[in-house]
């Protein structure tokens, strides 16, 4: 078995932009995500954005 070095971690994510941001986010329960409404994104496979 080949050994694995982890040597960073990032994360981009409507619950944070950085990893302490977002672990805060997900323990707490809280998420950015809300509706889009700008548009009409009726046609798109997803109808949330990045608050």
């Amino acid at each position: 078995m080949k050994r694995v070095v982890i040597t960073g971690m990032g994360v981009v994510s409507p619950a944070g932009n950085d990893l302490g941001n977002f672990w805060t986010n997900i323990v707490n329960g809280r998420s950015n995500a809300a509706p889009i409404t700008r548009f009409n994104a009726e046609n798109f496979k997803t109808h949330l954005r990045n608050n």
